[in-house]
């Protein structure tokens, strides 16, 4: 009976030690809480394997019994800090990235365009801001609806990340307006052909609600510092040039006014 118990025993602390490895592998956060919560599995591994020896001394099991309670409080209050953790986590991103599509909002845009403009000034370079909107796009909020355009709007993100490189940043700016920050660029080299393959990227023929739309975007882009030399000055440059192109790309195809029931304009 005794070598049962103490083999049950055994059993038990492998058990533990394996949860607290798994833990270890399993919680990519480093940090007070991850620590508690292994160092918790590892002391009720302990507990278990000892056990056997220490439970019939009339000194060691009185403080063995103390570690019993002293595992589990160190293995919650280690769960309930991942948990603080995680979600303090979320909140970050959450402030920082758009809601819909995943991509950096405004604010950590405006980050990544400074850090890009800081590089290129250390290595020589240039950095590039092109600002995309898509033509027509409230069309389609306003006859389809807006979860039909919240569809549109991720099919257009899904085929822009192809043309991104993953050194760059994509950020949804607001509504359908997009930005690009490409960075490393060699000094002197025109944006034309980089705008030019972010428009192929982009456009295409989207299919929504039994409609297909035609996606096509106007772009327009700055270069620093060869346009300007801040990250707000940028930014305006780049969207008065996407703006002057927005009469050279009319609305073609897609939802058809019988389909819509509205005449179709530019």
């Amino acid at each position: 009976t005794q070598q049962v118990r103490a083999a049950v025993y055994w059993l038990l602390a492998t058990l533990f030690l394996a949860a607290g490895i798994s833990m270890h592998q399993m919680l990519e956060r480093s940090g007070a809480g991850k620590l508690a919560i292994v160092a918790g599995f590892t002391l009720w591994a302990f507990c278990f394997g000892t056990h056997p020896f220490v439970s019939d001394t009339g000194f060691w099991g009185p403080i063995m019994s103390r570690f019993w309670d002293l595992q589990k409080f160190i293995i919650m209050v280690g769960m309930l800090m991942v948990l603080l953790d995680e979600q303090i986590a979320r909140n970050h991103s959450l402030a920082l990235h758009d809601d819909l599509t995943g991509l950096p909002n405004r604010r950590l845009l405006e980050d990544r365009l400074a850090q890009a403009m800081a590089r290129a000034e250390r290595n020589g370079s240039s950095a590039a801001v092109v600002m995309l909107d898509l033509n027509g796009f409230k069309r389609v909020n306003d006859t389809l609806g807006h979860a039909a355009g919240d569809r549109i709007l991720c099919q257009f993100v899904e085929e822009l990340k192809k043309a991104v490189r993953a050194a760059d940043t994509l950020a949804r700016y607001g509504g359908d307006e997009f930005v690009v920050v490409v960075g490393d660029i060699v000094r002197g080299q025109p944006a034309d052909r980089l705008v030019e393959a972010m428009r192929r990227a982009g456009a295409g023929n989207y299919e929504v609600q039994g409609h297909t739309f035609s996606v096509e975007a106007a772009m327009g882009a700055a270069v620093f510092p060869e346009d300007a030399d801040t990250v707000a000055e940028l930014l305006r440059i780049a969207d008065d040039r996407m703006y002057r192109d927005k009469p050279l790309r009319p609305i073609t195809g897609g939802i058809s006014s019988r389909d819509l029931g509205i005449p179709i304009a530019k």
